[in-house]
C-alpha cells in the first residue's frame, strides 16, 4: 500500500445512495453539491463511444512502453494502446485464476482523472453514511467551502481523491506505477464481475459488505498482479510507518469517542494530521469521514476489520483466488460469511 493512499470507490456505492434518496425532494446537501456532482450517465456514453471507436485499433507495444507512457507526459504513446495492452494481459491472468475461457464482462477501462468523493460519517461514531461522486478539476477552494458548509455539531465531512472507479468501462487514474496500474484494473473488474452474484450486490447493504467486497478485491488484484511482468519492474513494499502512524490514530480515536470524547478526538486528529505530515506526508485532514472511507478497506491502516485476516486464511485452502471467489460469491451478509470462514477452519 502506498504511503499517499489511492483509494478506489465503486459503483455500487452511489447506486445505493441514489436509490436511497430518490423518493424525496434533493436536501440541503444535494443543492449543495448539485453543480459539482459528477455525471455517471455522460461518463458512460463518452467512454462507451471511445471503447467503440478503439476496438478495432491495433497495438504493437510491450511492458517497457507502458513503463514509459506512464513516466512521461511526452512519450507519443496514445492512451488507447495502453489500455488495449493492459486489458490483454490482465484478461489472460484472470481467466487463468479463475479457470475461465471468456470473461464476462471483458476487463475494460480507460486511464483518465477519476472524481473525487464527498464522505459524510456522525461526528461521534464512524460509520459512512453518505458518498457523493463529485468532478475530478474542483479547486481547493470550492472543496473547502462545500466541506465548511456540511460540516457541523452532527457530521463530520470531507472531500477525497480517488484511484479508480467501477464504472463500465471502470476509470483508472494516472499513475506513474505500472504495478498500481494492474492492480487497479484487476480490482475494479472483479466489482464488475460480483454485481452479477449476491456478494457484490451485497455492496448496497454497506457496513461490512462493503469492507468485504473491496479487500477480496484488494486481494485478488494482488494475486492477479503477482504473475505479470510488471512485479519484475518494480516491487511496491507497504509503508510500515504510515500503516502503524495511521492505525494507531484509528484505534485512539476509536476509543475517545466510545468514551463520549468527541471534541478530544477531533482535536487529536487535527494534532496527527500535523504530525504525520511533518513526516514528510501529505494527508489535508484526517476526521471522521476521512477513517469511515478508509475504513472500509480491510488492508487499509485506517480500518480494524479483520476480513482482511479471514480472507488470507481462506485462501490457504484453496488453490487459486478463483476457487475461494466461487464458493463465496453467493454470500450475501456478513454473518453467512463468518459462519462460512468458521467452518472451513473447523475443517482444516
Amino acid at each position: 500500500m502506498y504511503h499517499k493512499i489511492t483509494l478506489s470507490l465503486c459503483i455500487f456505492i452511489l447506486i445505493f445512495f441514489i436509490n436511497f434518496n430518490h423518493s424525496y425532494k434533493p436536501t440541503y446537501l444535494e443543492e449543495l453539491v448539485a453543480e459539482h456532482k459528477f455525471n455517471i450517465m455522460k461518463w458512460e456514453l463518452k467512454s462507451l463511444s471511445l471503447k467503440l471507436l478503439n476496438i478495432f485499433k491495433a497495438h504493437s507495444i510491450n511492458e517497457s512502453d507502458v513503463i514509459i507512457y506512464l513516466d512521461r507526459e511526452d512519450s507519443g504513446i496514445r492512451s488507447y494502446e495502453i489500455e488495449k495492452f493492459v486489458e490483454e494481459i490482465i484478461s489472460n491472468e484472470v481467466k487463468q485464476n479463475l479457470k475461465k475461457e471468456i470473461l464476462f464482462p471483458p476487463v475494460s477501462f480507460i486511464i483518465h482523472e477519476s472524481p473525487k468523493v464527498l464522505i459524510l460519517s456522525p461526528r461521534d461514531e464512524i460509520i459512512l453514511e453518505k458518498a457523493i461522486l463529485l468532478k475530478p478539476d474542483l479547486s481547493l477552494e470550492i472543496i473547502l467551502d462545500i466541506e465548511e458548509k456540511i460540516s457541523n455539531k452532527e457530521y463530520s465531512a470531507l472531500i477525497l481523491n480517488t484511484g479508480g472507479f467501477a464504472s463500465y468501462p471502470s476509470i483508472v487514474q494516472r499513475h506513474n506505477s505500472y504495478s498500481h496500474l494492474t492492480k487497479t484494473v484487476a480490482h475494479e473488474w472483479l466489482h464488475h464481475y460480483l454485481f452479477f452474484f449476491p456478494l457484490g450486490r451485497s455492496y448496497f447493504s454497506g457496513r461490512e459488505m462493503v469492507t468485504l467486497n473491496e479487500s477480496l478485491a484488494d486481494l485478488f488484484a494482488s494475486e492477479v498482479s503477482k504473475n505479470l511482468l510488471s512485479d519484475k519492474y518494480e516491487k511496491v513494499n507497504q509503508d510500515k510507518r504510515f500503516f502503524n502512524f495511521m492505525r494507531e490514530t484509528r484505534i485512539k480515536v476509536d476509543d475517545l469517542l466510545a468514551k463520549g470524547l468527541v471534541f478530544e478526538a477531533e482535536e487529536y486528529m487535527f494534532n496527527r494530521t500535523k504530525e504525520i505530515n511533518q513526516l514528510g506526508y501529505n494527508i489535508r485532514k484526517i476526521n471522521q469521514a476521512y477513517f469511515a472511507f478508509n475504513g472500509n478497506y480491510a488492508l487499509s491502516p485506517g480500518s480494524l476489520s479483520e476480513i482482511d485476516d479471514y480472507l488470507i486464511e481462506l485462501r490457504k485452502n484453496y488453490s487459486s483466488y478463483g476457487e475461494l471467489i466461487h464458493d463465496i460469491k453467493s454470500i450475501d451478509n456478513i454473518e453467512v460469511f463468518n459462519e462460512f470462514y468458521e467452518n472451513k477452519l473447523q475443517k482444516k
